[in-house]
């Protein structure tokens, strides 16, 4: 038993394993290796070259480099350019202007056109117009309540809830007031 137990482990050690990388035992076999990894790179670099962009400004037809953004540009880590929202538009479709139309349109001076460039967006608010975030614990049936009353209006519950704070508090100060 013990004959045949070792016979197998001296022939699984003698084969070749696919997982095991041989190494080349000569020199000549090295530098063929070599060869082919450097012949394999410039085939790389060669067809990643048709693919990427080539520079216009070398005069010789032969020698063609590549640019490449660099990997902490701004451009590179930006997401892709949005489609033109008006490809595809039939401006056919865009009614001429009449003559009275035309006399009511006036020219906007430098300055209405850099103010109205700046502002994009929302409009700031006053600071006496900010509204403050904050934390409040309601009851869910109060809460519940305020939000189908809110919908019945056609209001936003959040801003309900701030115009009847707003009117409680008016009506106590009224009543301190008459006092």
């Amino acid at each position: 038993m013990s004959g045949t137990k070792r016979k197998t482990a001296e022939t699984k050690s003698n084969m070749p394993s696919a997982s095991k990388k041989r190494k080349p035992s000569s020199k000549t076999q090295r530098q063929s290796s070599r060869q082919t990894k450097t012949a394999r790179k410039k085939s790389e670099q060669s067809s990643s070259a048709t693919r990427g962009k080539v520079d216009s400004s070398s005069s010789s037809s032969s020698k063609k480099t590549t640019t490449k953004p660099s990997a902490s540009s701004r451009r590179a880590s930006s997401p892709a350019p949005t489609k033109n929202p008006w490809d595809g538009y039939d401006w056919n479709s865009v009614p001429t202007i009449s003559s009275e139309q035309g006399r009511t349109f006036r020219r906007v001076t430098q300055e209405e056109h850099d103010r109205f460039k700046r502002a994009r967006g929302r409009p700031k608010k006053e600071v006496s117009e900010k509204t403050q975030p904050i934390t409040l614990r309601i009851e869910p049936s109060l809460l519940e309540w305020v939000q189908s009353a809110a919908s019945r209006r056609g209001l936003p519950w959040q801003t309900y809830l701030k115009i009847l704070v707003k009117k409680g508090l008016e009506t106590t100060r009224e009543k301190a007031a008459s006092e």
